[in-house]
């Protein structure tokens, strides 16, 4: 999970109609680490992976704020160490073990295997928090189908191959509509002349769609807006365990 144990803002205050002089202040907040450090009831174990080593060694600093803590500090790619720790974890035999963690996925890009994700799920008790970079994966997808060229097994990688039911041959489809992420994972290869017929918040809704295929329960989408940008992010609870009692609303 990205991210240094403490983060910065700027926040401005005051103006006209609180009748003082505008300032900047700056923020100091709890990084990712320390906000699930101080999660009450607590986890019993932390494991925190990070690939940069400035950042990495940011994560070991946490250490002396929570001496009693166990806490794990992997250094690598994160689809990698996951799966290493999925093989060797103790819910790898599930009729005994009685475990339960908590996955937070915080990508900068699309760095997140869909492999990883289907991993996770078949844990039946490893749940996610995903922040999923809707911006990044619109950007990926060019408006025709032609101009993805080597694109292809990125988002294969990310997506599934099931990203390219979001493309439609316009003379067969003057609506514009299309069943986003229906068909099967052996999807026939789309034409060249093939055009991307729907927006941001749709790409959203079939990855919604395509993690409700995979765990338990997926939570609806919660949009992280930007100034200008609109969405650029979607948080995702998904929840492996299949039992009904663990699902939220039940």
């Amino acid at each position: 999970m990205p991210g240094l144990a403490t983060a910065r803002r700027s926040v401005r205050s005051g103006g006209i109609f609180d009748g003082r002089e505008i300032e900047t202040i700056i923020e100091t907040l709890d990084g990712s680490d320390r906000r699930g450090l101080k999660i009450e009831p607590p986890f019993k174990h932390f494991i925190f992976i990070e690939k940069d080593p400035e950042r990495a060694a940011a994560r070991e600093s946490v250490r002396f704020d929570w001496p009693n803590a166990e806490i794990q500090v992997l250094r690598g790619n994160a689809n990698d160490e996951l799966l290493e720790i999925i093989g060797k974890a103790p819910w790898t035999n599930r009729s005994r073990s009685r475990s339960r963690g908590v996955v937070f996925l915080d990508p900068f890009s699309m760095q997140v295997d869909w492999s990883t994700l289907k991993a996770l799920s078949q844990t039946e008790c490893l749940d996610i928090w995903y922040l999923f970079n809707v911006a990044a994966v619109t950007r990926q997808l060019a408006h025709d189908y032609a101009g993805i060229g080597n694109k292809e097994a990125m988002l294969d990688r990310v997506l599934s191959p099931r990203w390219r039911d979001l493309y439609a041959i316009q003379p067969e489809n003057p609506s514009g509509q299309t069943d986003i992420f229906a068909s099967l994972f052996d999807v026939p290869q789309k034409p060249a002349t093939a055009q991307r017929t729907v927006s941001k918040s749709q790409i959203d809704q079939g990855f919604e769609g395509l993690l409700r295929e995979t765990f338990a329960f997926v939570s609806e989408s919660l949009p992280i807006m930007t100034p200008h940008g609109g969405p650029t992010f979607s948080l995702f609870l998904a929840v492996a365990n299949l039992s009904p009692a663990c699902r939220l609303g039940h």
